[in-house]
């Protein structure tokens, strides 16, 4: 039941039937006093591109939603959409991918993204590669990978470092920036990289598989991936591995956070295990 104080902060969470948006959505069921205000999950049919119901207009927002389908211009757009709601106290989960430097349609959205947040005065939250004992995303493409390819092919022969966050720790930093948040990045993600190699790896002794890897050179990885990305583009797991796979520096990449938050380097292992 919506809660009758109009001094309680009220936040409009997009995306809630995301991965992370059902998990928070989870924590709040049943600990709405971990939160520092109300959380709006149901948002009667609103989808990205189009503007919030005006009775959203006195609420901040949660930004998790992001339809990888559509092009930067689109993107562009469904910010200006949602821009009254973004005020100092908003939240955006963002991604490693999101850099000035990205290859990806969703890493130069997601960065455009960031910039608008922070001048409006919001939080921006970077993730890693979002690991849960309930697989979603790209980490669920990944593990559906293992399980059904018994050779799988290793772009840059397997040794391009991915950062990982575990999805439970991910919400509960979230639920802390709901009580006091300023316009800082939060670094939300491992600082110690696992190489695609290795988490892949981890999967298949997971689910008790033997795989058969094959590294591809660095050469034949760019042309397979430029040619993925150019005909296949607005396919999400193209796109989803040209930003995972196009990292920056270990090093630029955590200087790219103002705070750092401490996760685990192998969530997946401490969910799994």
């Amino acid at each position: 039941m919506r809660s009758t104080d109009s001094n309680l902060k009220r936040y409009v969470v997009t995306g809630s039937s995301s991965g992370i948006g059902k998990a928070l959505q989870l924590r709040y069921a049943e600990f709405p006093e971990h939160f520092g205000g109300e959380l709006i999950f149901e948002l009667n049919g609103w989808r990205l591109g189009s503007e919030l119901d005006y009775q959203f207009d006195n609420c901040m927002i949660i930004h998790l939603a992001h339809d990888r389908s559509l092009n930067f211009l689109e993107n562009t757009a469904a910010f200006e959409k949602l821009s009254k709601n973004v005020s100092a106290g908003s939240i955006f989960l963002s991604t490693v991918s999101a850099h000035s430097q990205s290859k990806s349609i969703y890493g130069r959205s997601k960065y455009f993204l960031e910039q608008n947040f922070l001048r409006h005065g919001a939080a921006v939250v970077k993730s890693g590669l979002i690991c849960s004992q309930k697989p979603t995303a790209m980490f669920k493409t990944l593990t559906d990978i293992v399980n059904q390819l018994p050779i799988i092919p290793l772009p840059f022969r397997g040794d391009k470092l991915f950062y990982l966050t575990d999805e439970e720790s991910l919400v509960t930093l979230i639920a802390q920036l709901t009580h006091a948040s300023d316009n800082l990045t939060y670094r939300a993600f491992s600082s110690k990289g696992i190489t695609f190699k290795e988490l892949l790896k981890d999967l298949a002794h997971m689910q008790g598989v033997k795989r058969f890897f094959v590294g591809l050179p660095a050469p034949i990885s760019s042309l397979g991936i430029a040619v993925l990305s150019k005909f296949l583009g607005r396919l999400s797991f193209s796109d989803s591995l040209n930003s995972l796979i196009n990292t920056l520096d270990p090093h630029d990449l955590l200087e790219l956070a103002d705070c750092a938050v401490n996760f685990p380097p192998k969530p997946h292992l401490i969910k799994y295990n």
